[in-house]
């Protein structure tokens, strides 16, 4: 998958309150990245879960850099 259907789908995601829902209530990261290819794959997206690992490490990266400015 390229890394434009990834970021279609995030979008998808980021607009979607009930898929925001879904994905908020799940605690575990195995599941919670089961259940994006699930979603994804429902939607037509052929995500691996190697992409999302490395989307949600990345996330995590700009997350931590943003709160190290202040």
């Amino acid at each position: 998958m390229s890394r434009d259907q990834l970021d279609e789908f995030r979008n998808l995601v980021l607009h979607d309150p009930e898929l925001q829902t879904q994905l908020r209530s799940i605690a575990d990261r195995r599941a919670f990245i089961e259940r994006l290819l699930q979603l994804g794959a429902e939607r037509g997206y052929q995500l691996t879960a190697e992409q999302i690992e490395t989307a949600l490490a990345e996330a995590r990266r700009a997350w931590s850099r943003s709160r190290s400015v202040r």
